[in-house]
């Protein structure tokens, strides 16, 4: 973020889907409707986004759905911030800088929220 332009935004987005699946709706279709509400005309602004997606759901499809949405966004991105955090865990784990028991859960939450 400190070698980006001026002229870049960056945003989280956290998606609960475990323990608040029942009462907060984050469907792909509610997430599409999310981002048209959101993002519809900020290219106005004449700047980049990017967003950082975080959230506890595992289904590899459904975290590629909700990415994909964003390709009707040509000036928005988005990053998988915990697969970008896992893989910094287990490179760590390879090069011999953290301890096995390191790579769990609560390291890569503690890693995101610390970065993020």
């Amino acid at each position: 973020m400190k070698q980006s332009s001026e002229q870049a935004f960056f945003g989280l987005l956290h998606l609960r889907r475990g323990d608040a699946i029942d009462d907060c709706d984050t469907s792909v279709d509610r997430m599409q409707e999310y981002f048209a509400c959101s993002l519809n005309r900020t290219e106005t602004l004449g700047r980049n986004i990017t967003m950082l997606l975080t959230t506890d759901e595992e289904n590899t499809g459904y975290r590629k759905n909700i990415i994909d949405l964003l390709d009707d966004y040509p000036h928005v991105s988005i990053l998988d911030a915990d697969h970008l955090v896992k893989s910094v865990v287990k490179e760590s784990l390879r090069n011999g800088i953290i301890d096995e028991g390191l790579d769990n859960n609560y390291t890569t939450i503690s890693l995101r929220l610390k970065v993020f």
